[in-house]
């Protein structure tokens, strides 16, 4: 089974650059390992990505997330944890941000060989969604 977002991302090589530089990013930042799953976590749960779930969970737990916090994160709840609880918050409130749509965002740009990603690929700046 290919992840809902990686098969989104397959027919446009450049979406996908940019997709692995973000994450690169994240290892770069002053985000933790825990913190980066956390993170990931909300935006899976708020995507509602049932794949990205399980990943981010296992990967969550290997980084030392509590089970509780893991637990709290998969039902759509911020953690208790007074450091994950407010980062979990800001993220579910990034992703929860209404993103434009393509016309909106790109002026109504395409092209003749136009597919879906394309206006994904004009507005991937967005909160992942």
């Amino acid at each position: 089974m290919v992840p809902n977002l990686a098969a989104g991302m397959a027919e446009s090589p450049s979406l996908l650059e940019a997709f692995l530089s973000i994450r690169r990013i994240y290892e770069r930042g002053t985000f933790s390992g825990a913190e980066v799953q956390v993170l990931s976590l909300t935006a899976a749960y708020e995507n509602d990505c049932t794949w990205c779930m399980a990943f981010h969970s296992l990967m969550a737990r290997k980084e030392g997330v509590a089970a509780e916090v893991v637990d709290a994160l998969r039902a759509g709840r911020s953690p208790e944890d007074p450091r994950l609880g407010p980062l979990s918050d800001l993220a579910r409130a990034m992703v929860k941000v209404e993103a434009p749509s393509a016309t909106q965002c790109c002026g109504g740009f395409s092209l003749p060989d136009t597919h879906t990603p394309r206006p994904l690929k004009s507005c991937w700046g967005w909160p992942f969604r």
